[in-house]
């Protein structure tokens, strides 16, 4: 069957195999889950789909059959699939890498000069970073997230100005938001395109501080420095249905809460090597 093999190529991206160094970019890193099942037909008898009964010259006999089969595509097998036909396949081939030496992360590095806001990375402390895709932009062959007409959201938005007399001296913008919407998706899988949908959830907040308030002309102010911060919450994608080559897929991806990092760095530079090469 030769679907889970090529979902190796899932959110593909070909990536170094270097380890970087970092260069002190702040962001943010959490965990990716996934938990997807490939459904396909194959023959009912080990494997075969035609059975002889009986075969003599007063009678002959056949079966046929065909069921329906499952495979797990957990980060396992996703990672495994990796390393035998993807993008850790110099690991697997050249240094007899194994799936247990890899994790997959979901990284912010917004606030570095690149092409993504967040990328999909797996992540050994033997062999380095290697950048797998993205979920939010499309760039390269990756997943691309169509949230255009279909998204809900509710938030609340708060903003404190504190003054001297009536001057403004500094202020305060909060938000909370919580929404989801329909996720069509878009898989380049080698010479196969997979359409999928699921309900993408998510939920966060932020937060800006505004000081050293400039009059730039009368009835007119700004501030001259702002410092922004924000969380992501755990999301989902939930709900997953699509089709590869004629298979199935169904399942849900989950992230973990975004945690801040003082140094991402080395994710922006397996990036860039990707973007580079």
């Amino acid at each position: 069957m030769k679907t889970k093999i090529t979902l190796a190529t899932l959110l593909l991206a070909a990536i170094s195999p270097a380890l970087h160094a970092n260069d002190g970019t702040p962001g943010k890193i959490g965990d990716v889950t996934f938990a997807l099942v490939v459904s396909y037909e194959t023959g009912g008898f080990d494997g075969d789909y035609e059975k002889s009964i009986s075969n003599s010259a007063t009678l002959g006999k056949y079966q046929e059959k065909g069921v329906i089969a499952k495979e797990k595509l957990s980060n396992t097998e996703l990672i495994q699939t990796w390393l035998e036909d993807g993008p850790l396949g110099y690991y697997y081939y050249e240094m007899d890498s194994v799936a247990s030496d890899w994790t997959l992360k979901m990284v912010d590095i917004s606030e570095a000069d690149t092409e993504i806001d967040t990328g999909l990375f797996a992540v050994s402390e033997e062999f380095g970073i290697v950048y797998i895709g993205t979920f939010t932009d499309y760039y390269g062959p990756a997943v691309y997230m169509d949230d255009s007409e279909n998204s809900v959201e509710g938030y609340l938005y708060t903003y404190t100005e504190k003054r001297s007399a009536y001057d403004p001296v500094s202020a305060i913008d909060t938000a909370t938001y919580k929404g989801s919407f329909v996720g069509y998706f878009n898989m380049d899988i080698y010479d196969e395109n997979a359409n999928l949908t699921g309900l993408y959830s998510y939920s966060g907040s932020s937060k800006t501080v505004y000081t050293d308030y400039v009059e730039m002309e009368p009835d007119y102010f700004d501030f001259a420095s702002q410092v922004e911060t924000y969380k992501v919450a755990a999301s989902s994608i939930t709900g997953i249905l699509g089709d590869v080559d004629g298979d199935q897929l169904t399942g849900s991806i989950k992230f973990s809460a975004l945690q801040d990092s003082s140094d991402v760095g080395a994710y922006v530079s397996a990036f860039n090597d990707y973007y580079n090469d």
